[in-house]
């Protein structure tokens, strides 16, 4: 039982905080952050909620696809900032769409959620007999940004993205775009982040003082991430029988150009076969993985590229994060 991802969308806010206005708040400048990082630019939301970006970029999946919006029987949303806590946020997006007798999670698995929240959906969609489901992953992080530390107010944005999977064995073929991408398999896993080195709203006791900012130790995550990441681009090569020079793209979490650039060279995997758009977005967290894949799918749609040279390729998304946890999925790319 085949489950395919059919359409994608993603949203950032329009209001836009570079480098240079960065500048103006704290001891920074854009050569520092540019070196460090990557990035140039992050979209800050001013009055959606995390909600609404997520709506956002489901109604633009819907409209990327052929599908009807009552047929939708699963929504799964991966975020660790949520502006409800309950109703949770797929139910909230469930309601906005007027569908009802819809199952509805969500999910905290903080960078990594959306690798988590995909795979719980494909098993769920199998053992359940679901048609079609939405997974999100969305973020407003700025509302945890501790706008004095020059340290962390130079990593996040806001936004979302959005996925839509199909159960192929319980729909009729219809064509909806060029491709289609079958989840063939995926990798989770983590370790206790026992130290506390990526944190929001952390508390060890009850009476302990809140403090809502994100707090990183960026060297620790460094560590984690860049040694991870490798081993599960691995994990799914070999498990699957497949080469590294089958894969079209591999598709990172957008946490910082130095771990992408680590993991290129730790894998042997040259930068121009990884997809990055942190420069424009920062660190989203679990809506990260969302919005490079739209954009990586929307240039797949557009190509030019003969398709019995991107027929039967593979994509790679793998991500890392607070937990800390780790995760990695493998697609095919098929004719739609």
């Amino acid at each position: 039982m085949g489950v395919n991802i059919i359409g994608t969308g993603s949203y950032a806010p329009d209001n836009i905080l570079d480098n240079e206005m960065l500048s103006k708040l704290v001891d920074t400048n854009d050569e520092w952050i540019v070196e460090r990082t990557g990035i140039r630019r992050r979209h800050i939301s001013k009055d959606e909620t995390t909600e609404d970006m997520a709506l956002k970029a489901c109604q633009r999946a819907i409209e990327k696809s052929s599908i009807a919006v009552d047929q939708i029987e699963m929504i799964i949303v991966a975020s660790v900032t949520s502006d409800t806590k309950v109703p949770s946020t797929a139910f909230t997006i469930a309601g906005r769409m007027g569908l009802e007798n819809i199952i509805c999670m969500d999910i905290n698995v903080a960078c990594s959620g959306y690798i988590y929240a995909i795979a719980t959906a494909k098993a769920m969609m199998r053992d359940m007999g679901k048609k079609y489901a939405l997974v999100v992953g969305a973020e407003r992080l700025t509302k945890y940004v501790n706008w004095e530390d020059r340290t962390t107010c130079i990593l996040f944005g806001d936004g979302a993205g959005c996925m839509i999977l199909e159960n192929e064995d319980l729909v009729e073929d219809r064509p909806v775009s060029k491709y289609k991408y079958e989840i063939k398999d995926y990798h989770l896993g983590g370790k206790p982040d026992v130290k506390k080195y990526l944190t929001i709203d952390a508390k060890d006791k009850i009476d302990d003082e809140d403090n809502l900012y994100i707090g990183m130790n960026g060297r620790q995550v460094y560590k984690f991430a860049t040694d991870v990441g490798p081993k599960v681009i691995d994990k799914l090569l070999k498990d699957n029988s497949v080469d590294e020079s089958q894969v079209y793209s591999f598709v990172a979490h957008q946490a910082n150009m130095r771990i992408i650039e680590c993991l290129s060279d730790r894998s042997n995997i040259g930068m121009d076969r990884w997809y990055t758009n942190i420069q424009e977005y920062g660190n989203t967290s679990s809506a990260s993985v969302a919005i490079a894949f739209d954009e990586v799918v929307s240039r797949l749609e557009s190509s030019d590229q003969n398709e019995g040279e991107i027929l039967g390729k593979y994509l790679i998304t793998t991500a890392f994060g607070g937990g800390l946890s780790f995760g990695g999925i493998l697609m095919k790319i098929k004719k739609a």
